[in-house]
């Protein structure tokens, strides 16, 4: 391995060192086409903290969830919130409360589409001061379009996960 490193290494080297002073290396700088701000701070001065944002695209749609509390840590009831936006308008479609339990932090959602159809995102729970509660999850049996109640996935095979 480290003399196949070795070799790649001389090779391009090389390429570098018999380009003429004239030449420049090819640079590839990505486009920005447009910014929309989604979800701004500046909305809620009483819970400015935006974080932990997830995406899950859903062809013409895309989801967005992401934590909207006061702080990183020690959050008590800071929601998991989402947002849809349809790609093709460039719209906010409904949104809102993702996820929420009394005295507890949902954070760091994660999205799972199923062969089925159903979408879940997986839930970093937590409360002040204390270790993880578990990992939590919402499911949405319409395509995204709502949720159901925040559920305790609990043990599996023994084994109680979380972030």
């Amino acid at each position: 391995m480290k003399n196949t490193l070795i070799l790649l290494t001389t090779m391009l080297l090389a390429q570098l060192a018999a380009m003429s002073t004239a030449e420049t290396v090819p640079k590839f700088v990505a486009k920005q086409q447009a910014v929309q701000i989604l979800a701004a701070s500046t909305e809620t001065p009483e819970r400015p903290y935006l974080a932990f944002p997830a995406i899950l695209e859903l062809g013409t749609e895309v989801l967005v969830s992401f934590k909207h509390g006061r702080a990183h840590s020690g959050d008590a009831d800071a929601p998991l919130e989402w947002l849809r936006y349809d790609k093709a308008s460039g719209r906010m479609l409904p949104q809102g409360m993702l996820a929420a339990v009394k005295g507890e932090i949902m954070q760091t959602g994660e999205w799972v589409r199923f062969p089925d159809g159903a979408i879940a995102n997986y839930i970093d729970a937590q409360k002040p001061k204390v270790l993880r509660t578990g990992l939590a999850v919402v499911l949405s049996t319409d395509g995204g379009r709502t949720f159901g109640p925040v559920q305790r996935v609990g043990p599996v095979d023994g084994v109680e996960y979380g972030y």
